[in-house]
């Protein structure tokens, strides 16, 4: 992912970066649902910035839903190839 940067225009993390994930899904024959939220707590600084700056805490909280509705599973299972 760096190919083609300058290092003196490179954004980099310092130290520990911790970041966790929650979902809950819930399933009801086809029909599924599962609702998430993450975290994460970074230190992150330009090339030769000073990494003590305690102004460079990012902090990115997220949260979303994901619905899905299977309608026609036996069409879907006699369609894949047999080995």
């Amino acid at each position: 992912m760096r190919a083609g940067i300058d290092p003196a225009n490179r954004t980099a993390l310092s130290g520990s970066n911790p970041c966790w994930r929650l979902a809950l899904t819930r399933e009801w024959g086809l029909h599924n649902l599962m609702v998430g939220t993450s975290d994460m707590t970074a230190r992150v600084f330009d090339t030769g910035s000073d990494v003590s700056d305690p102004g460079a805490l990012m902090k990115i909280v997220a949260h979303d839903l994901t619905t899905e509705n299977m309608t026609d599973v036996a069409a879907y299972l006699q369609a894949l190839p047999t080995p």
